[in-house]
């Protein structure tokens, strides 16, 4: 039996409403109509959820629709293949943030286009697996990004001010430096973050 109207004879077995089901798995009642008619297939961890709610047995789902066993393939092939993308923006996240830091012994430009290409990197990074893992941060992670952020706004209020009362900063320059600056010390931070709790991509297979 194909896996839509397994999933929906399980349903109605156990007197549950479309409704009901997508409140449990945090889904949409349009996606659970979905599944029921093979529309879409659940992920892998949906599907395990379901075959435990409707009290049905995984391996007769699974054998009972080849269709899926497919589409379960296909998905672990775009999922390796993402990860080794996100392997190399890792160790490249690295590569850059050792040429960002000593830029700004080089000039404007070079200090420019190093901390651009570093954030470009980061937002890839982040965006492709590691925003996910930024949600799974225990307690003593999130206090040790708090500390950081609060340093980061203390170092560069610190030098603005001193700056502006030294004079080296002056008129429309004050904006302008202190941007940058704060904008440079954010990217090469989130960056040295990412490389320490993202540093399981590092060695994922």
């Amino acid at each position: 039996m194909k896996i839509g109207p397994a999933l929906k004879d399980g349903r109605e077995a156990n007197h549950l409403t479309q409704e009901i089901v997508s409140e449990k798995l945090f889904v949409t009642r349009q996606t659970i109509s979905n599944w029921e008619t093979n529309r879409s297939y659940p992920d892998l961890d949906r599907l395990v959820q379901l075959c435990d709610l409707y009290h049905l047995s995984l391996d007769d789902i699974l054998r009972g629709d080849s269709d899926i066993m497919e589409h379960f393939k296909e998905q672990e092939k775009i999922s390796n293949r993402t990860k080794l993308i996100i392997q190399v923006s890792y160790w490249l996240n690295i590569a850059l943030l050792f040429w960002a830091i000593p830029s700004r012994f080089f000039g404007m430009p070079v200090r420019a286009l190093s901390t651009m290409t570093l954030l470009l990197n980061l937002i890839y990074l982040l965006s492709s697996g590691g925003i996910s893992e930024l949600k799974k941060f225990s307690t003593i992670d999130k206090a040790i990004l708090a500390i950081v952020c609060i340093l980061i706004v203390g170092v560069v209020g610190a030098r603005s001010f001193m700056g502006v009362r030294t004079g080296s900063f002056s008129g429309s320059y004050v904006s302008g430096e202190i941007v940058g600056m704060a904008m440079r010390m954010l990217v090469i931070t989130v960056a040295i973050l990412a490389i320490w709790f993202l540093r399981k991509y590092a060695f994922r297979k």
